[in-house]
């Protein structure tokens, strides 16, 4: 996603939100799902 009156001058991953001038990638926020599943005592060996 590409915010209002972003300037984008660099590829960007397809998952990414970009904002600003020149445009940055805006950190993202997991899920419920996704921050359940790593903190889950499963996934630690």
């Amino acid at each position: 996603m590409i915010g209002a009156n972003a300037v984008v001058t660099k590829d960007a991953p397809a998952d990414s939100i970009l904002v600003g001038i020149p445009a940055k990638p805006r950190p993202r926020r997991d899920g419920e799902q996704t921050r359940a599943l790593l903190t889950a005592p499963e996934y630690y060996i």
